[in-house]
């Protein structure tokens, strides 16, 4: 059994979500994994335990975060430290999907189907979590029933192009928290805000090293979910 931590993250042109995949085994030693993180952030920035951590507001230096002022370059140090801590919680694997912002549907879709994909490998079972601004729940009802998938050799053995497989390793209904008392929904939110800001850097920002923050995910990044892609990266783009 594993459990399935999802946030996303967006502007005006992309649409991005992660998956947080961390068996239930090892569920206790990464949740006090991220309590240690929060504790040293407390001992070594000032940074307040009890406050929730919310990537764009963090890196963008809003809200008083600490028992101190903290600008934007040691923000954005504080955040690279958080994402690699957060890549070595235990046997954990992350996939992410980016998408243009009208496939916003389409992106959470294809991040089920691989989520799907990645508990048949591992003869194992899904429970999703995600943040509760959202409601995908429909989605994953429909997609249990008939979900069509395109052959990527042109045809599958049943000689169509599109073939339904069905979602059966995500089990009950997607479970949704309130991001403020969960650290692995927190968590999830800054590796999506990390892949955001890859895919679309903010001029302004280029020096701040804002852009590279997502490669501190590399040892726990599911390159198999694309292996086209050098990070995993899932991504469909609309042909003109």
């Amino acid at each position: 059994m594993h459990l399935v931590y999802i946030d996303d993250s967006g502007d005006d042109h992309w649409s991005c979500f992660s998956a947080l995949i961390i068996a239930a085994k090892d569920w206790y030693e990464a949740s006090a994994w991220l309590a240690k993180m929060r504790s040293d952030m407390k001992v070594a920035r000032g940074v307040y335990t009890t406050i929730e951590l919310h990537a764009k507001d963090f890196i963008g230096g809003q809200g008083r975060v600490a028992d101190r002022k903290i600008g934007r370059p040691e923000r954005v140090l504080i955040a690279r430290g958080i994402l690699r801590r957060i890549a070595k919680l235990p046997g954990l694997q992350i996939i992410n999907v980016v998408m243009e912002k009208p496939e916003r549907r389409r992106c959470f879709d294809w991040l089920l189907n691989r989520i799907e994909t990645n508990m048949k490998y591992a003869d194992s079972y899904a429970m999703l979590i995600s943040d509760n601004d959202k409601n995908y729940n429909p989605m994953l009802v429909r997609k249990r029933k008939d979900n069509p998938i395109p052959s990527k050799l042109g045809g599958w053995e049943s000689g169509k192009f599109n073939e339904s497989k069905p979602i059966a390793r995500i089990v009950d209904q997607i479970a949704y928290r309130d991001s403020k008392v969960c650290p692995f929904v927190q968590a999830a939110d800054f590796v999506a805000y990390a892949l955001l800001r890859k895919e679309s850097p903010v001029p302004s920002h280029a020096n701040s090293g804002i852009d590279k923050l997502f490669f501190e995910l590399t040892p726990a990044l599911c390159l198999s979910a694309n292996l086209a892609d050098p990070h995993g990266i899932v991504r469909w783009v609309r042909k003109k």
